[in-house]
């Protein structure tokens, strides 16, 4: 895939969440990280470059749509957290893969992997606290690689009803702003459904030159052990992507039990000094 089609992708997938999403086996669960979890979504972006990017005038590429699939595929250790791996295809082919597990009442990325190279998160990032309450806010500030970067993240006072090709949801919408050391900003607001995670996107990221928007809704969604368990298997160009979908969603048996939790004090969800969400959040954040 083109590098700036990568890059576009990742206004949705950071962290996406997805950028990524993990909680337990219950309807508070926004989150769900059980191996076999699988999203698909519809993603469209649009590329601007402004005349620092090395264009005189700027700019507007237009919009493309993509499929974006996701899916829990496995655990991995990384330090000595067992974490939930979670890997992002954008037709076809591998854009991201994530790494969570959960510590205390919050859900942690220590690392993720874009374009074959690694970018851990220190201190380790909260992707979302364990139970995503309305009114709630939370912050982060730290590295992402060698990059310095912050996230502050403002979750809407009520659910709302939100209507995407995957069906009718009660979702609550989770605001996010960034910084990144590289230069990059952005804005993203992402609607979480109980039991299914994200089902609606909107983001804007500003990186070396380029303003990159996206829009992306759930298409399909898979809870762990509801078939084959093939979710994600395929390329998504050729069929795959309908047998996996995208951004996870829950199952019986959650990540809760299986990804490990141990018990640490790392906060989200209300606190002030809790940490960002996902794989957003400045510093590579336009890789």
């Amino acid at each position: 895939m083109h590098g700036k089609a990568i890059r576009a992708t990742l206004a949705f997938a950071l962290v996406l969440i997805v950028a990524a999403p993990i909680a337990r086996a219950d309807d508070a669960d926004h989150f769900p990280l059980a191996p076999g979890t699988s999203w698909q979504y519809q993603l469209t972006v649009t590329e601007e470059t402004g005349s620092d990017g090395g264009e005189e005038g700027g700019s507007d590429e237009g919009a493309r749509t993509l499929t974006l699939a996701v899916r829990v595929k496995g655990e991995e250790q990384i330090e000595d957290k067992k974490c939930a791996v979670v890997e992002y295809k954008a037709d076809g082919d591998v854009v991201q893969v994530e790494y969570y597990y959960v510590s205390g009442e919050s859900v942690l990325c220590p690392r993720r992997v874009h374009a074959q190279s690694p970018f851990d998160f220190e201190p380790h990032q909260a992707a979302l606290p364990m139970k995503l309450t309305a009114g709630a806010t939370w912050d982060w500030k730290g590295k992402v690689g060698i990059f310095d970067g912050t996230s502050k993240f403002v979750v809407a006072d009520q659910p709302e009803e939100v209507t995407v090709k995957a069906g009718t949801y009660q979702a609550l919408k989770v605001t996010l702003t960034f910084e990144g050391g590289d230069g990059s900003k952005g804005t993203t607001e992402r609607w979480y459904a109980p039991g299914v995670g994200i089902v609606k996107e909107k983001g804007t990221i500003e990186t070396y030159g380029e303003k990159i928007t996206s829009t992306g809704e759930l298409v399909e969604f898979k809870a762990a052990g509801t078939d084959d368990g093939g979710a994600g298997d395929g390329d998504a160009g050729d069929g795959g992507a309908g047998d996996g979908g995208d951004d996870g969603a829950g199952g019986d048996d959650g990540a809760g039990g299986d990804v490990g939790d141990d018990g640490g004090d790392d906060g989200a969800g209300g606190s002030d000094d809790g940490a960002g969400g996902g794989s957003d959040g400045g510093g590579g954040g336009g890789e």
